[in-house]
């Protein structure tokens, strides 16, 4: 009875992986919207530190990597390699609006909290891991911008610091 209620276990896993990069496959197309959006709050005034080299650049590279998902999700549908790509490329996407000044801090966690529908502890963890290491490095990048807002950071280093 185990045998069977372990082999049914990872079919669902499987089935679950290709079901959850379907999704995830549209929410990457959808963030290739997040670049006209940002642009219309551009010329409305909203965001001032904001370039519209930065929205093409976010539409652009999410048109890419949602082409290669598709692609991955064709050829490998329910690889490890396909849901860890939709995830990473989430990920960076989210590195380049904070590195770009979009304030996006909550969005951070989306990773990790997506990579919980796989079901799988390994992509969890990735997700996480990646998630912390990503946004030390944009906390490390956006240190001196912050350091030039502000008087009371003596140097770039205590920017970084206080953003950590």
């Amino acid at each position: 009875m185990n045998r069977i209620e372990n082999t049914l276990y990872s079919e669902f896993l499987l089935e679950n992986r290709v079901t959850v990069n379907r999704y995830l496959n549209r929410v990457l197309w959808f963030f290739a919207l997040t670049g006209p959006a940002i642009a219309s709050g551009i010329k409305a005034g909203i965001f001032p530190d904001i370039t519209y080299t930065t929205c093409w650049v976010i539409s652009f590279s999410m048109i890419f990597m949602s082409s290669v998902h598709v692609i991955l999700r064709r050829k490998i549908p329910s690889s490890t390699f396909t849901c860890l790509f939709a995830l990473t490329a989430l990920s960076v996407l989210i590195l380049y609006m904070s590195y770009s000044h979009v304030s996006i801090y909550l969005t951070w966690f989306l990773v990790p909290l997506l990579s919980l529908l796989f079901c799988d502890r390994f992509i969890f963890l990735y997700a996480s891991i990646l998630n912390y290491v990503l946004m030390g490095i944009a906390a490390y990048l956006t240190a001196p911008y912050y350091y030039s807002l502000r008087a009371d950071y003596a140097t770039a280093a205590a920017a970084f610091a206080d953003r950590m």
